[in-house]
C-alpha cells in the first residue's frame, strides 16, 4: 500500500523502485477501493486506497508516494 503526499511535478524517470523509498509514480486506473499506480518493472500496479490520499487524482497524473509494505503485504 502507498501514501501519496501531492502531485509531482515532472521529475527524470527510474525504471526500479523499491520498498521504503519515495517514487513518483503513474495513476494508471481509478476503482472502488483506491487508484493503481504503475510501478515500471513490477507485474503489478499498486494500490494506492483513497484512505491514503490527500488529494483527487485522475488517470494520468503523477504523484510523489512513499512505497512500503503494509501488514496485509
Amino acid at each position: 500500500t502507498l501514501s501519496a503526499v501531492f502531485k509531482a511535478q515532472r521529475l527524470p524517470e527510474r525504471k526500479c523502485f523499491q520498498m521504503n523509498e519515495f517514487a513518483v509514480l503513474r495513476v494508471v486506473a481509478l476503482e472502488k477501493i483506491g487508484a493503481f499506480l504503475n510501478w515500471n518493472n513490477e507485474e503489478k500496479d499498486l494500490l494506492l486506497p483513497y484512505n491514503e490520499q490527500n488529494l483527487k487524482l485522475e488517470i494520468g497524473d503523477e504523484v510523489l508516494v512513499y512505497v512500503y509494505e503494509d501488514a496485509q503485504g
